[in-house]
């Protein structure tokens, strides 16, 4: 008998682990690939603001204008590269959403305090569902959303100034 339940048991617990695994496969969501985000409807979110926890900040909150998000954090080195260029978008007024991707608000705080806040809002993605709901694998990471709220340009990488001058600020022209 004790051999019996030697071979029985172990089958058992894989029995279950393995239905278990199933059902938490089936629950996810899909994770959607960049290039099926552009034309689509920007996925609404709810994050806290990175200045005052208690307000939580909406998509929806910017409903009517044209928008950049730009996916970032304190601990990215191409986030860096590419952080004079959103601060030169800035200063002609272009309104950029900064979504701090699984970073603690006092690092994120002190890597904007030292290269300057580019951002008309800046919000923390903790758990991470936001970027994974933009289809986001890896950061920075930047979007055009049009004043209905549909995304019209995706950018992977650190900006650069051609992305920028051929894309970003003839789709803001557009758009106002």
């Amino acid at each position: 008998m004790k051999n019996r339940l030697f071979f029985v048991l172990p089958l058992l617990i894989f029995s279950i682990l393995a239905l278990y695994l199933g059902y938490a496969l089936l629950q996810q969501q899909p994770i959607k690939q960049p290039q099926e985000m552009v034309g689509a409807k920007a996925p609404n979110f709810s994050l806290p603001s990175l200045y005052d926890q208690d307000k939580l900040v909406k998509l929806q909150d910017f409903a009517g204008q044209p928008l950049v998000v730009n996916f970032f954090a304190s601990w990215c080195a191409p986030c860096r590269q590419e952080h004079p260029l959103l601060m030169a978008l800035h200063r002609r007024n272009i309104p950029i959403i900064g979504i701090a991707y699984r970073d603690k608000p006092e690092n994120t705080r002190q890597f904007l305090e030292s290269l300057g806040n580019p951002y008309i809002e800046t919000l923390q993605d903790n758990n991470g569902r936001t970027t994974i709901s933009f289809g986001i694998s890896g950061i920075p990471e930047t979007f055009f959303i049009d004043g209905n709220g549909q995304i019209i340009f995706r950018y992977a990488g650190p900006l650069n100034d051609a992305i920028i001058r051929d894309k970003i600020i003839p789709l803001l022209n557009e758009n106002r």
